[in-house]
């Protein structure tokens, strides 16, 4: 289980943060570890087996129920993150926009400016699909609000090693990714 923010309310109580959040579609996420035990084996007559050998492999599986961030509310104003569904990789979605709006004194909104968040993937070697994907952000885009586009920010990322598949075993004692395919 895990906590998440709702409110920070100010030391002196008069100003406060808000944070909304949508569920998600639940997902499952699999992972498998492999064991070799190499050795000696006490048999049940009290002798002992030498060259005791086994290679076993155990699949773990998550259930993941997660919340998104729709919406940040302070004194002056809020944040819209706006969401799709398009990811190729888990989960499923994704931030898509972020929308600036400040509050006016009859509590109404005006919309300021907004974000669009690029969407890319780094692929894997090996396939498609969703173990053979990462997404990554090329760019964000700076828009006015009549949405014309007044900045352009673009990413750009070192692509020479190309990353492992979700589940590869090229991976050190950390968990991070080796380079030894063949693990």
């Amino acid at each position: 289980s895990s906590y998440f923010l709702t409110k920070i309310v100010s030391a002196d109580r008069k100003d406060s943060i808000t944070f909304i959040y949508a569920s998600d579609n639940d997902y499952t996420i699999g992972s498998s570890t492999d064991v070799e035990t190499i050795g000696q084996m006490a048999n049940g007559n009290g002798s002992i087996s030498h060259g005791y050998h086994v290679n076993s492999s155990v699949l773990n599986t998550r259930q993941i129920s997660s919340l998104r961030l729709t919406e940040v509310n302070y004194p002056n104003g809020k944040i819209e993150f706006i969401s799709d569904n398009t990811r190729l990789d888990l989960p499923k979605f994704r931030v898509q926009e972020l929308k600036i709006w400040s509050k006016n004194p009859n509590g109404t909104y005006t919309h300021q400016k907004s974000f669009i968040l690029g969407e890319e993937y780094f692929a894997s070697a090996g396939g498609g699909g969703q173990q053979f994907n990462r997404l990554k952000l090329p760019g964000i885009t700076e828009k006015d609000p009549v949405n014309a586009t007044s900045k352009v920010y673009r990413f750009y990322y070192d692509e020479t090693t190309p990353l492992p598949f979700l589940h590869s075993r090229a991976q050190d004692w950390w968990g991070f990714y080796n380079g030894a395919d063949g693990n």
